[in-house]
This record gives structure tokens, C-alpha cells and sequence, in this order.
């Protein structure tokens, strides 16, 4: 039982770690983009659809200018 809970305590914090690397990220991003609940983050949501990543896509200049705006900051 304790190997369990360890097993499954491991995977949580790893899974929660991913969250901190620049590809997960980028993985979430058209999640975000997408979400009403996150809209209100943007200050122009218009201006973001042409920097729009599909999932698992990665395009150095949507990224640079993501970074540059703070689409991945709060």
C-alpha cells in the first residue's frame, strides 16, 4: 500500500513538473488560447489568433512573440 501511494505521489509531481518545461507549454498553449475562462488574460485576444499554435506544432516565431507578450505569464 505504501508503494502505491508513493508510485502514484511520483507521477503527480512529475506530471505537475512537466508544467514548468517550455514544450508542455506550448503543448497547452491552444488550450489556453482557446478558453473563454482565460480570456480576460489577453489584452487584445484578436491580436493573438495569428500567432496561434495548433497542439504539438511549434513555431519559433509564435513562440518569440508569445514570450514577448507574456502569453505564458500571469
Amino acid at each position: 500500500l505504501t508503494l502505491i501511494r508513493l508510485s502514484i505521489a511520483i507521477v503527480f509531481m512529475w506530471i505537475g513538473l512537466l508544467k514548468f518545461v517550455p514544450y508542455e507549454a506550448d503543448s497547452i498553449t491552444p488550450f489556453v488560447a482557446n478558453s473563454p475562462l482565460m480570456s480576460f488574460f489577453y489584452e487584445h485576444p484578436e491580436d493573438y489568433k495569428q500567432y496561434l499554435t495548433h497542439e504539438g506544432e511549434y513555431k519559433p516565431e509564435a513562440r518569440a512573440w508569445q514570450s514577448a507578450n507574456n502569453t505564458y505569464g500571469f
